[in-house]
């Protein structure tokens, strides 16, 4: 998000962890589930998706507006 609008109102920060599962290593191709999240989901919500594959398990954060839900 640049920084005029995060200017507009409060952010909402939204982090999933996964944790004590299998060892994690980044997709060699995007599929379509992975799309569907960073793609249509940071366009409906007007905000950031960042999946980040740790080898302790996948790291997925979300940032958006708060005025998007009112």
């Amino acid at each position: 998000m640049d920084d005029r609008a995060a200017s507009e109102g409060n952010r909402l920060l939204l982090r999933w962890q996964e944790k004590n599962g299998p060892h994690v290593t980044p997709p060699s191709r995007t599929g379509f589930g992975t799309r569907v999240i960073e793609r249509g989901l940071a366009h409906e919500l007007e905000g950031a998706v960042h999946l980040d594959y740790r080898a302790d398990g996948v790291v997925c954060t979300i940032t958006f507006l708060l005025r998007r839900l009112s």
